[in-house]
């Protein structure tokens, strides 16, 4: 690993008046909620992120299908897993319309370790991420402007909790009203996705099943949606995005799972379901 991190120019998006040090440590004592409805995986875990051993040596290069970077390359490397999730969630992002490229800022450096202006992004998993404009165009902007999109940020925090390489461990950031984070300090205008070590997390894609209430189910109602707009002979109305996996969505996974034929109707999400639902 080169050490870089005492003469690294720190992105704007970490300087005053929005920004400031990421003090995000490496292991936290907070527990996602999502995490407790997974069957077989205990969110209470001590962590083992720091000592693991982990391979950081893939680099996102961009801009990539979906996605631009908006640092240095040198602080643009992750784990296999941790390049593939960005790289799947930014082509579903790609197929949805004309919106902002997913704006990716730092990850860690080749090798891993520290990395100046950050407490943690040492293991490569670790994903800065710009909230989503309103106005077309990509660039800075934090969750009290009116330029912010809350709801194309939520879809994006909704895809990499449905993504199917690796899970999401926890997010950071400070708008209030959106699902699937956590407040934590100086994280107005970028998003903190922290993804598990590989072999340290649950199995993805995630397992949904009636009763779960997350913002993967949110996801999911987005794909059902999708199918039921071009399967008008389902005789279904398009699902309210709760991510409440309640009748409505699993009568519609049902009815999705007997259209598309050679899966299981059980009204259950595992892998070959999400594998056959639309992403646009």
């Amino acid at each position: 690993m080169t050490d870089i991190t005492t003469d690294r120019k720190l992105p704007a998006y970490l300087l005053p008046p929005y920004g400031g040090e990421d003090t995000t440590p490496e292991n936290l004592d907070i527990v996602n909620p999502y995490l407790r409805e997974i069957n077989g995986f205990d969110p209470e875990a001590p962590a083992k992120l720091s000592i693991l051993s982990v391979s950081v040596d893939k680099l996102l290069n961009e801009p990539g299908n979906g996605y631009f970077g908006y640092h240095s390359n040198s602080s643009r490397w992750g784990t296999a897993e941790t390049i593939q999730a960005i790289k799947e969630v930014g082509n579903i992002w790609s197929k949805r319309g004309s919106r902002p490229r997913i704006g990716i800022g730092d990850i860690s450096l080749n090798g891993g370790g520290p990395i100046s202006g950050h407490a943690s992004h040492q293991k490569g998993v670790d994903i800065d991420i710009l909230p989503v404009r309103n106005d077309g165009t990509e660039g800075d902007v934090t969750w009290q402007s009116g330029a912010y999109s809350r709801s194309l940020t939520q879809e994006l925090i909704d895809l990499f909790y449905a993504n199917s390489t690796v899970a999401v461990n926890l997010i950071f950031f400070n708008d209030a009203n959106t699902e699937g984070v956590q407040p934590w300090p100086n994280h107005d205008n970028h998003l903190h996705v922290r993804l598990f070590v590989p072999g340290d997390g649950p199995n993805t894609p995630i397992l949904l099943i009636e009763g779960n209430k997350q913002p993967a189910v949110r996801e999911l109602q987005r794909r059902l949606n999708f199918w039921i707009d071009k399967t008008p002979s389902s005789g279904l109305a398009k699902l309210v995005l709760d991510a409440d996996f309640g009748t409505n969505t699993k009568n519609a996974v049902k009815a999705f799972q007997t259209a598309k034929g050679g899966l299981v109707v059980d009204g259950k999400v595992g892998e070959n379901t999400w594998k056959a639902l639309p992403i646009s």
